[in-house]
């Protein structure tokens, strides 16, 4: 039979039309070509058939829960991991400072010793002057 457009074929096998696209390219049928044999309108008037097995379906999709249930309690354990970490890293970065802050005062303090020992070396090197010179020097 011949078909003018896509609707005419539609009216014809009383399908929605996504039903009919779909059968069509399950069917590899080109429902571009207008003109139809009798099998091929049959084979379009006909559902598809279901699915085999559908309680294996059914299986997967509670093993697929399972999974999905493992997967985010790892995720959760793994974000409380990740915390520890983060605390920890937190405590390093503070003792680090801590560390940095004490030896840059450890530094003053032995760059002022040096200071007054530098001080007390010039003075312990000078030679003594006497009270006359030391008068009038």
């Amino acid at each position: 039979m011949e078909f003018k457009t896509a609707s005419e074929l539609i009216r014809y096998l009383d399908i929605p039309r996504p039903t009919l696209y779909r059968r069509a390219k399950k069917l590899d049928i080109s429902l571009t070509k207008g003109t139809y044999t009798e099998d091929e309108l049959e084979a379009l008037k006909q559902p598809l058939p279901n699915r085999p097995d559908t309680n294996q379906d059914k299986v997967d999709v509670s093993a697929l829960q399972q999974q999905l249930t493992t997967l985010r309690e790892t995720v959760e354990t793994q974000k409380q991991q990740l915390d520890v970490k983060d605390k920890q890293i937190e405590q390093a970065n503070q003792a680090t400072l801590a560390a940095q802050i004490l030896q840059k005062d450890v530094q003053n303090r032995l760059d002022e010793i040096n200071n007054r020992l530098e001080i007390t070396m010039e003075q312990v090197q000078k030679p003594k002057q006497g009270f006359w010179a030391r008068l009038f020097g």
